[in-house]
């Protein structure tokens, strides 16, 4: 059974309250008994069938509504025990809401309605059949407000029965969730991979706010291009998820007005969900789910896992762009903002790498701002400061995106160059050495890879060459090709 649990032992534990209750007709009934006997016994008997079955059947091998056959049962047991306590005078007739109780906690929707009407049925046909004084003509009106009365309570708590397990599941899920996106470096996608899981999604996009512009910083599922929302300038059902703070559905995304027509129209998407992140009382983020079927509705318990994995994500991206802070701030220099030595170690390697493994060319440098210590004994400390981070950003803006501009130590900069010659190498160089401010000057040394050269060796012909540079009366470059 998809309720009923698996194992017998449990089983035990759920039908016990049950059989309790069930067995008062018996505590209650006179002593010696009278002629009702045979009555009593089928009901003991009816009664010990039903909790026998329910804890020994394997209805999980069976469909689910198979367990409507204990309740009908147990109607039946309940009638003989209300004929042979007098009838309608007994009050016996309570015992009817056990089998809707059980089935409104285990069965489904279907096995409630087939074991209320069996009730009312078993509470109609003793009044036709045996008639008065058993069963007098005003039993109709408790039959009547019986009819009404125990179906819905049945549903009630079917229903609050089935919210409090898809929020249990939700919680299990999001938790699971979480725990793996705990441990991710940058867990965006992780985050994005984990909606599109708990929705049973097509697209999962997790967007970002940005200085006048909404962003989108990570995916999952569906590919699509990048995504920048400017703010105010279109419609946009991600900006209303934003500036409103609270979730936000559509049916149909293709033709909804409040949709981003450049943004949907290349998507195959038919509904989406708009789930904002909030950090306090700040919204960091816009979790969006998109199916490629329309809904016209999201389940209670998507949206309440949506709702938990937003909150988790908040403190995901938070703890992720602290380390990621943290481990900037460990790979910088606090001075230039270049990457520091331990940087160039790790990025300079892999270039070295990749060059060995492609036959990519590759150039390395090594700089010094000349005469730097008479400068600063000279103009003082501030002012050597000064000129090392201008040079820094001097040199920084000469190079390419792909470009690794580093601070080796003291006035001396690493610079590695993927993809150039030295001859392709030395006008870049030349250039940085031209763009020294401050009117310093610079010196260079330049060594180009060749293959089975490793970094050590590389920035050890580099630091030579600088070594000729500064003998030869600095300012100039100097080359050694391996």
């Amino acid at each position: 059974m998809k309720r009923l649990v698996a194992r017998p032992r449990a089983r035990i534990r759920l039908a016990v309250p049950f059989t309790f209750v069930a067995l008062l007709p018996l505590l209650l009934a006179p002593f010696p008994p009278g002629g009702a006997l045979g009555l009593m016994a089928a009901y003991t008997v009816l009664t010990m069938a039903v909790f026998v079955s329910i804890v020994a059947f394997p209805w999980e091998r069976v469909p689910e509504d198979a367990l409507a056959v204990p309740g009908v049962v147990y109607c039946v047991a309940v009638a003989c025990a209300r004929q042979a306590e007098g009838g309608a005078r007994s009050g016996f007739g309570l015992l009817y809401m056990l089998p809707i109780m059980f089935l409104a906690l285990y069965g489904n929707r279907r096995t409630l309605y087939v074991v209320a009407v069996v009730t009312v049925v078993a509470s109609a046909v003793p009044i036709i059949v045996i008639g008065a004084p058993d069963y007098p003509v005003g039993e109709w009106r408790r039959t009547v407000i019986w009819t009404a009365v125990a179906p819905m309570v049945g549903i009630v708590v079917q229903d609050l029965v089935l919210r409090l397990r898809q929020h249990q599941e939700a919680i299990a899920r999001v938790t699971t969730a979480a725990r793996s996106i705990a441990y991710e470096g940058d867990n965006r996608e992780g985050i994005c991979q984990a909606a599109l899981d708990l929705a049973g999604a097509d697209l999962a996009m997790l967007v970002e706010p940005r200085p006048g512009a909404l962003v989108s910083t990570a995916g999952a599922g569906i590919q699509i291009a990048p995504v920048r929302i400017q703010l105010g300038e279109e419609p946009s059902a991600v900006e209303i998820a934003y500036r409103s703070e609270e979730p936000f559905f559509l049916s149909d995304v293709q033709s909804h007005p409040a949709t981003s027509k450049r943004l949907v129209s290349g998507t195959a998407l038919a509904s989406a969900y708009y789930q904002p992140v909030m950090r306090g009382e700040d919204v960091v983020g816009v979790l969006v789910v998109g199916w490629r079927i329309t809904r016209a509705r999201v389940r209670r318990s998507v949206t309440e896992a949506l709702a938990l994995l937003a909150a988790e994500a908040a403190v995901a991206m938070e703890r992720a762009d602290r380390f990621s802070s943290v481990a900037s701030l460990a790979a910088s220099d606090p001075l230039t903002g270049l990457p520091n030595r331990r940087r160039w170690d790790e990025e300079a390697a892999r270039m070295v790498a990749r060059a060995e493994r492609t036959g990519e060319a590759l150039t390395i440098a090594l700089m010094d701002l000349d005469r730097f210590k008479a400068y600063n004994d000279a103009r003082g400390h501030q002012a050597g400061d000064r000129l090392l981070k201008e040079a820094s950003a001097v040199w920084r803006d000469q190079l390419r995106a792909g470009d690794l501009l580093a601070r080796w130590g003291g006035e001396e900069f690493a610079v590695a160059l993927p993809g150039a010659t030295a001859e392709q190498a030395v006008p870049v160089l030349e250039r940085l050495r031209r763009a020294t401010p401050s009117g310093q000057t610079a010196s260079v040394g330049v060594a180009a890879f060749v293959p089975g050269a490793g970094l050590a060796q590389l920035v050890e012909q580099a630091d030579q060459a600088l070594y000729r540079a500064k003998s030869n009366g600095r300012d100039c470059l100097e080359l050694v090709a391996l």
